[in-house]
């Protein structure tokens, strides 16, 4: 009687036999049959007669058999473009669509915690630099748009709380000055337009309370000089005109009294002399 080969993947040890043993998973049958041959880690079994590594995106951490080995899911990858014998997660700040060999890195203004099959954006307010796993809020005095990579510095004359979209616009009588969480109320004396990055002084004549959007003109019996927050009242014998920046000496034959905006002539049968407050009668 003729001995038959025992067919592919399967293997007899000993003499004499009258049937093959199968191979277990993982391993294929020898040429002479007479034992099975294994693979490794990061491998399977191909047409029960040789071994195979694992495709990309693939993966064994034990010899497989015919049916191959596992897909690497969504949010892992191999790190090895065949023969790969694990599936690791991904980091945060990458991710991976599945079947991946390396996570891929979640660009500038997006994020993303581990094991991610995507990178989310970040919203209006926020940033992030590339391979984030969060973002960050802006502080007071910048902003960011939607996926953004960093915060911009809000221009003189605007503000910006913390976590901020945009910059808003000062308001008349404020300024700021560049990368300002808030805006500041003008000093007595001084004033603004909205959008001020400072304040402007008042000019001789003129005066203004904190906040000012505008310098008042002094009235005529009054005068300032500049960067004043009110107007002086003329003293007797001195008058001034509307937005005067001092009063001006009554001269000999007029008077006036005080916070005049003239002099007056004294009457007949009277006189004065310069800076009078009033006339005296003849004798």
């Amino acid at each position: 009687t003729n001995c038959t080969l025992c067919e592919t993947g399967r293997y007899q040890s000993q003499w004499g036999m009258g049937t093959c043993e199968s191979c277990t998973t993982g391993k294929f049958s020898s040429d002479d049959r007479s034992y099975c041959e294994e693979c490794t880690a990061g491998q399977y079994v191909l047409d029960m007669s040789s071994c195979k590594s694992c495709e990309t995106g693939k993966y064994a951490s034990t010899p497989q058999g015919e049916s191959g080995c596992f897909d690497c899911g969504e949010g892992f990858a191999t790190g090895q473009l065949t023969g790969a014998d694990s599936c690791v997660s991904c980091d945060g700040g990458t991710y991976s669509e599945g079947m991946a060999v390396n996570c891929s890195v979640c660009d500038g203004g997006f994020y993303s915690g581990s094991r991610a099959d995507h990178c989310d954006s970040c919203e209006a307010g926020r940033y992030s630099s590339a391979r984030s796993s969060s973002c960050t809020t802006c502080t007071g005095g910048t902003y960011a748009a939607a996926e953004s990579k960093n915060c911009s510095t809000c221009p003189g004359g605007s503000f910006s709380y913390g976590g901020s979209e945009a910059c808003e616009t000062c308001a008349e009588g404020s300024f700021a000055v560049r990368g300002s969480s808030n805006c500041d109320k003008c000093e007595g004396g001084k004033w603004s337009n909205a959008s001020a990055e400072t304040c402007l002084t008042c000019t001789a004549g003129r005066y203004a309370g904190y906040g000012a959007s505008f310098c008042e003109k002094c009235e005529g019996g009054k005068a300032s000089t500049a960067e004043a927050t009110y107007c002086t009242a003329c003293g007797g014998g001195r008058f001034s005109l509307t937005e005067s920046k001092n009063c001006t000496a009554c001269r000999g034959g007029t008077y006036s009294p005080s916070t005049s905006a003239v002099c007056y002539s004294c009457d007949s049968g009277s006189y004065s002399d310069d800076e009078s407050s009033s006339c005296v009668r003849c004798d």
